[in-house]
Order: structure tokens, then C-alpha cells, then sequence
């Protein structure tokens, strides 16, 4: 029996971009990228073509339809349950695409996102936003969680203020780069984060 996919109808919003498609799933929050040949393929996935069909209408490898329909069900854009690479392995599909002259073809062709609901954006403040709660502070350097930030990480500066940083920022007393400072305080003195 041939592979006939078909692609997510429900609680799917598309928008095209250019000869790419941005498919927002509203049920994992996430927004997907579509490139070109993934687009081709997923505008075919109507449960009724095969993927042979796939393939000769949209006029790529069959190599290629294998990956962007692996892909796309990774991404949970198809009605159907995981899609399995038929006859190889997806290293034997992304050589057998070398060997044919397809290496430009071996980045990704969807990429993907997660986009906070607008509630949860709302609820929280961003990356260098003053808050007025009190971090729960972790270690040496003030650098603590806080809810309240986008990031989940806040800092705590001299005084009472405290910013919402980063995730992976380093706290005061740490080390740091001059050149692309990764200090929570915003400050790399001598090789360390200040205060």
C-alpha cells in the first residue's frame, strides 16, 4: 500500500511569504517556516496522491519529498502519524541526495518556532524591563528566577532594582568577554561581571 499523506487541516493559520509559507499551529503555539520545496510538497498532502504523485508534480527528487514529508510530520503538520522513510535510512537519503548533485539540499527545510500565547505575553515583562519583585536569588551575583520575567531570570542589581535578563547571563563575580558581554548587570570589568 503507497504512503498517501495528507496535511493538517484544523487549527492550522498559513500565511505566504515571498516562495516561502509560515503554517501557525495553534494548538502547539508554534510558527513554521516552510521553505520552497516543503511548501510544494505540503500543498499536496491531500490524502490522495501518493508519494510518487508528490514527487512528479511537484518535480523534485524522490529523496527530497522524503525529507520535507519527514519533516513536516516531526512538525505535527500532517493529519497522518509519523512518516517512515520507506526504503532507507534518512543518512542513506541525505548521501543518495549528494551523490545526485542535491548537497544544497541537505539544510533544513522547515524551520520552526514556539510563540507565546498573547496572555502569557502580556503576563510577563521582557529582557531589560524593571521589575518590582523580589528574584529569588541563586548563588553568588543577585542572579535569580522570577515568573514575572519573559526570560524566567532576573537580576539584582545595586540597591533595590532588579531587571529581567537574559537566561544564560552570567551573574556579578563571574567571568566575561569584553567583546560580546554576556554580564546580567550589562558590566565586564577586568574579565568580570560587576555589580
Amino acid at each position: 500500500m503507497q504512503h498517501r499523506p495528507r496535511a493538517r487541516s484544523e487549527g492550522i493559520v498559513t500565511e505566504r511569504v515571498d516562495d516561502d509559507l509560515v503554517v501557525y499551529d495553534e494548538e502547539s503555539h508554534q510558527a513554521h517556516c516552510l521553505s520552497g520545496a516543503a511548501v510544494s510538497v505540503w500543498e499536496r498532502c491531500d490524502g490522495e496522491r501518493s508519494t510518487e504523485e508528490i514527487g512528479r508534480e511537484s518535480r523534485l527528487a524522490p529523496e527530497l519529498v522524503e525529507r520535507a514529508l519527514d519533516e513536516l510530520s516531526r512538525c505535527g503538520l500532517l493529519d497522518e502519524g509519523p512518516f517512515v522513510v520507506h526504503d532507507y535510512s534518512r543518512r542513506e537519503a541525505a548521501v543518495r541526495l549528494a551523490k545526485i548533485g542535491g548537497a544544497a539540499f541537505t539544510a533544513p527545510l522547515i524551520y520552526s518556532v514556539v510563540i507565546a500565547s498573547a496572555a502569557a505575553a502580556a503576563s510577563c515583562k521582557v529582557t531589560g524591563t524593571t521589575v518590582t519583585t523580589t528574584c529569588d536569588a541563586s548563588g553568588s551575583g543577585k542572579k535569580g528566577t522570577d515568573a514575572t520575567c519573559c526570560s524566567g531570570t532576573c537580576y539584582q542589581g545595586s540597591g533595590s532594582t532588579k531587571t529581567c535578563v537574559p537566561a544564560g547571563c552570567s551573574a556579578a563575580g563571574l567571568g566575561c568577554v569584553v567583546v560580546g558581554n554576556s554580564c546580567c548587570s550589562g558590566s565586564c570589568v577586568l574579565l568580570f561581571c560587576q555589580d
